[in-house]
């Protein structure tokens, strides 16, 4: 959608902003960073081929990008008001279905005698997935997106008497001047600084293969309009501008699915599905209040920002654990704080944060990517307490969440050694205290080499080395 958006209406290199770059999804943060110095350097760009100029750009991303970028003459915005609004707005109807075809024994049929014998054993409705959405936008400062989504053997109606959708997901997103930069009332993700404190969306970090995108980048508050039924916000976020300073805020309340024993909660599921009369026994079972705020400073070459965050259930936590995750328990209130900063110079990127829970046990994590010719290389070194915690958060990790981990990852990606690209990391991670079926201190040493010939139109040759190994003391 965003790309069919752009081949309309290409975005102009001269008036992009920082976010308006990263919603292109094809550069990572050097790249953004880089040509936003460009522009402050030597001014507007004549051509979209000037991108062959600054650094971190080469033909290959140019010809990603040409489709939907321009270099427009003029550097004012259209006046916002309601006509420019009606005539620039953009409407999309998305309806998917789909299904398996092959017989399947939890959609079979069934007597009723057996069905009250086993209840779990049979779908409540049939195979077909469904979803409908429609998403409304216009000249970048306004949308409106709604989903409406079933999952395979959800019924559309309730014997309750409900009649609907499973899911059911509404956003809307004003970008407006001045002081108020963006409001988004509804359902929307958040994300700040390298997601120590808070990171509600997925993060690809641990799975880049180029060097440069190993630093997370601050998303903010974007409007959610995924059918995943976990990891997202409902409520209002608003932010806010006063020279270099950003305030960001928001509060979300949400009904999460939930197993209740003696008004506790004992088990918190995150599938979405609502397919058999047990699962259906657990739909909004627990609530979840979340306050969220962040202030930034975003200088020439300096950016730094602090971010805090509260959440609580309305039931008391009755969930097991054992000696690897007794440390991730938590009852009540519970929260996290933490401080970030970028500094950037011509070629290289220097990031960082360091968080504290509610208990003040500590997480901090710090690294350095950089550019030269066509080597582009990064380091990241993180330490996370085993006391840490923090459900919200999603950094670089080798575990699942960022606790009980010492570690450094080294990549580094050469783009021409005669015509092939050589793409190779190490990982080496230590785990001070016990894991999942590990009792005993542990490291681990995780390592890739990859070399790559892409060839024009004959396809594209590859080798590839992995190596991983654990070590238990």
């Amino acid at each position: 959608a965003v790309f069919l958006k752009l081949l309309d209406n290409p975005l102009d290199l001269n008036l992009a902003s920082k976010e308006d770059l990263y919603n292109l999804f094809i550069l990572n943060d050097f790249q953004v960073e880089s040509l936003l110095d460009y522009r402050k350097v030597f001014g507007r760009f004549y051509s979209v081929y000037e991108l062959q100029y600054v650094d971190g750009f080469d033909k290959s991303i140019l010809d990603l990008l040409k489709p939907f970028i321009t270099a427009g003459i003029t550097l004012s915005e259209e006046p916002l008001n309601l006509n420019n609004l009606l005539s620039n707005s953009r409407h999309e109807f998305i309806i998917r279905s789909k299904r398996v075809l092959n017989n399947q024994q939890g959609y079979s049929s069934i007597t009723k005698e057996e069905f009250e014998k086993k209840p779990e054993s049979r779908y409540l409705s049939g195979p077909l997935y469904s979803m409908l959405q429609y998403r409304v936008s216009s000249s970048d400062k306004f949308s409106l997106n709604i989903t409406a989504e079933n999952d395979p053997g959800e019924p559309f109606v309730f014997k309750s008497g409900k009649f609907g959708p499973d899911y059911f997901s509404f956003s809307l997103e004003f970008k407006g001047r001045g002081v108020i930069d963006k409001i988004i009332v509804g359902d929307f993700s958040a994300g700040f600084g390298q997601g120590l404190v808070f990171w509600s969306s997925f993060n690809p970090v641990s799975f880049q293969t180029d060097p440069l995108k190993i630093k997370m980048t601050d998303q903010n508050f974007k409007s959610y309009k995924s059918t995943g039924e976990v990891n997202f916000l409902r409520g209002a976020a608003i932010t806010m501008k006063s020279g270099k300073f950003l305030f960001n805020g928001a509060f979300s309340y949400r009904k999460l699915d939930a197993k209740i024993t003696d008004n506790k909660y004992t088990v918190i599921y995150e599938t979405g599905e609502h397919n058999t009369i047990g699962r259906i026994s657990t739909k909004n079972q627990l609530d979840e209040g979340i306050i969220l705020g962040n202030v930034s400073y975003c200088g020439n070459n300096f950016k730094t920002g602090i971010t805090l965050s509260g959440f609580g259930f309305d039931k008391s936590n009755g969930k097991s654990y054992s000696d690897y995750n007794a440390f991730q328990k938590y009852d009540g209130i519970f929260g996290n704080a933490g401080i970030d900063f970028v500094y950037v110079t011509s070629k290289v990127r220097y990031f960082g944060e360091a968080a504290l829970d509610i208990r003040l046990n500590p997480a901090a994590m710090g690294g350095i990517i950089g550019y030269f010719r066509n080597i582009s290389y990064g380091c990241l070194i993180r330490y996370y307490s085993l006391g840490y915690n923090a459900p919200h958060s999603s950094p670089y990790s080798q575990n699942t969440r960022p606790n009980n981990e010492k570690g450094i990852k080294l990549s580094l990606l050469h783009k021409n050694i005669f015509k092939w690209r050589l793409y190779s990391s190490f990982d080496y991670t230590y785990y001070s205290g016990p894991r999942y079926r590990v009792s005993s201190p542990s490291y681990e040493i995780d390592s890739k080499f990859e070399l790559v010939n892409d060839v024009k139109e004959k396809g594209a040759q590859s080798f590839t080395f992995k190596f991983n190994r654990r070590f238990f003391d």
